[in-house]
């Protein structure tokens, strides 16, 4: 049996990005990717479709506002935003995200950004957020 396009719908990978004690007040900070060079996003090969987002934290978030917003080369996609819920008691939120909404050519740039409100705690928090790209591995 012959895989294409339509059957196999490609590869997912995960790209990993995070902050250590997540500040009040902050506004579209891109978050740094986890690998050695600090830079804050990650090129890549292949066509494809950002399609999902997962977000932890060390600590529940008690007060104030999250948001963890995916960007392409830079800038915000809005149907790529997740909201951290502020309930005391969740440590892990995701967002699934339809492959037509933020979609991704090869050799663009993928990161991802936080705001948070004034009144966000706690500051102690540290913070990981993966974001889900499906790639479409055509021409290998």
């Amino acid at each position: 049996m012959l895989l294409t396009p339509d059957i196999s719908r490609g590869q997912v990978i995960a790209l990993p990005f995070g902050q250590i004690n997540v500040a009040a007040s902050q506004t579209d900070v891109a978050l740094i990717a986890s690998d050695p060079s600090g830079n804050p996003e990650y090129a890549v090969c292949w066509d494809g479709a950002v399609v999902g987002l997962a977000a932890s934290v060390s600590g529940a978030v008690t007060a104030g506002t999250l948001a963890i917003a995916v960007t392409l080369d830079g800038t915000k996609q809005t149907a790529g935003t997740l909201n951290f819920p502020a309930d005391s008691t969740t440590l892990v939120a995701a967002l699934k995200i339809a492959r037509s909404a933020v979609p991704v050519t090869a050799r663009r740039r993928i990161g991802v950004k936080i705001t948070t409100s004034g009144a966000f705690l706690p500051t102690t928090t540290d913070l990981t957020v993966v974001a889900y790209v499906l790639q479409r591995l055509d021409g290998i």
